[in-house]
């Protein structure tokens, strides 16, 4: 979108069509993501200091070993799903059809082969029970039907659930984990959400017509078409899997799960804002991004204002997180976790490597261009997973924040060599200003405690009001599209 003020009453851009649409719909999703993830934050906190490094630290191995069995059960089927039902409403039913007539055998095949790679690869009776649980994640993928809402741009009572889901949780939470061997509970909380989730968004989707259960028929009909469009997808999500997960299974094997749980706990709160903002804004922009395949220029003007609302987000996050996280992890989860402490400041980087790289390249898949993506995150994690091989036995906890870094390093510059022969966008217009601002705050941030005594949090508040100012002076007008004032 053009910065050009409401007042002056512009004529919209090409690609602008429908954009109250999209920010509004991610105004809900964002809404329902910003309340969740303060839940799941102070969950987050709550659970740690109950369980303990090796405590989370088996959660967290868990979740890393049946994440890769998650994608047996859904090889990259949603996006195609909602691609597709995006540029045709009425194949709704018979895409839901499809859906469960891969996603059912498919998870009862990934539970399967979870459960015995827990038996057969865990480190304690602990570990391996949290795993049990976690397989179990696995038989619930067919529930997943959000997509359809989503294809639909009908997002607030996803978000609505979202919300609710995440209280009850919460709640559960607080009343049956209370000491450091509930951490397959802590995994199975919340699978009873999920199912009344599904139920109520499926009654729904029939209620206002989305779906029509007379045209939901199991059967191998299409199947086939889908699976070979869906493939890219899942293999690109195995890519980016192994070169995030990797690392806890590595760690995992040459240190132990306390390792684990210092690293996965760095890393979960870098993740944190990362996921929040990049899936939110990728939901909202999904659709759109889809129909805008046949005209570039639409396209181009989606996919700039896509990142900049990325980059104006992430990268201020990134910058305040460098500058006072170590401060910040100790204050949260104690100092058990002094290890975590000392690593996530550098691992905060990659919130605004992810938002870069998410706004470049998960625009190829609305596109059709899953392949291009699977080419990149492949070769990047394989060069990962080669470096962490090597370099963790050896240096440890801090390969691994390193090659974490380099793999994301890895795939911005292969997407920006694509990107500049597939519906180029001007990246310097968005990235150059958003960079000098953050680099300023940061750097102000970073002296500050050298000039004046105080205490940690000082530095990251002074640079986070340096750079507040030039966030809401780029964003304002998609944030008052948001409420509905333009």
């Amino acid at each position: 979108m053009t910065e050009e003020s409401p007042d002056t009453g512009p004529v919209e851009p090409p690609g602008n069509a429908g954009s109250k649409t999209i920010l509004q719909n991610f105004a809900s999703l964002a809404a329902a993501s910003i309340f969740t993830r303060v839940f799941t934050f102070f969950g987050g906190v709550y659970a740690r200091r109950i369980l303990g490094p090796l405590g989370i630290g088996d959660v967290n191995w868990a979740s890393a070993l049946v994440s890769y069995f998650q994608l047996l059960a859904n090889p990259g089927l949603d996006y195609v799903a909602r691609r597709d039902v995006a540029r045709d409403p009425s194949q709704t039913g018979r895409m839901l059809g499809r859906m469960l007539s891969l996603q059912i055998p498919l998870a009862i095949a990934g539970f399967v082969f979870s459960v015995v790679s827990a038996k057969l690869l865990a480190g304690s009776h602990s570990a391996e029970l949290v795993a049990y649980v976690s397989a179990f994640s696995l038989i619930l993928v067919p529930t997943d039907v959000g997509w359809i809402l989503q294809a639909h741009e009908r997002m607030r009572l996803v978000s609505l659930l979202t919300i609710l889901g995440q209280i009850g949780f919460v709640v559960l939470l607080f009343l049956l984990v209370r000491d450091s061997s509930h951490g397959y509970l802590y995994v199975a909380l919340n699978y009873p959400i999920r199912l009344v989730t599904t139920f109520i968004l499926l009654r729904s989707a029939h209620h206002h017509g989305l779906v029509q259960w007379s045209d939901v028929r199991l059967g191998m009909d299409g199947v086939v078409n889908l699976i070979k469009e869906a493939l890219p997808f899942g293999l690109s999500q195995g890519s980016i899997l192994l070169y995030y997960n990797i690392d806890s299974i590595i760690l995992s094997a040459s240190f132990g799960n306390e390792t684990v749980g210092q690293y996965s706990t760095a890393y979960s709160l870098m993740l944190m804002p990362a996921q929040m903002i990049c899936n939110t804004l990728f939901q909202a922009y999904f659709p759109g991004l889809s129909r805008a395949i046949d005209d570039p220029e639409a396209a181009s003007v989606l996919n700039l204002n896509y990142l900049k609302l990325l980059s104006w987000s992430c990268i201020p996050i990134a910058t305040v997180c460098l500058i006072g996280g170590h401060g910040l992890v100790q204050m949260l989860y104690g100092v058990e976790f002094k290890v975590a402490a000392q690593i996530f400041p550098l691992l905060a980087l990659d919130i605004a490597l992810v938002a870069v790289n998410c706004g470049l390249a998960m625009p190829l898949l609305a596109w059709g261009r899953q392949k291009t993506q699977l080419k990149v995150t492949s070769v990047a994690a394989l060069v990962n997973l080669l470096l962490n091989l090597i370099l963790i036995p050896k240096i440890g906890i801090w390969a691994a924040v390193w090659t974490t870094l380099f793999a994301e390093i890895m795939v911005m510059v292969m997407i920006f060599r694509i990107r500049r022969n597939f519906i180029p966008i001007s990246v310097g217009t968005v990235l150059l200003p958003c960079l000098v601002v953050c680099s300023i705050g940061g750097l102000l941030g970073f002296l500050l405690p050298r000039f004046i005594a105080g205490p940690w949090w000082i530095a990251p508040l002074a640079s986070g009001l340096v750079i507040a100012p030039f966030v809401w002076r780029a964003t304002r007008r998609d944030l008052r599209t948001m409420i509905g004032k333009s």
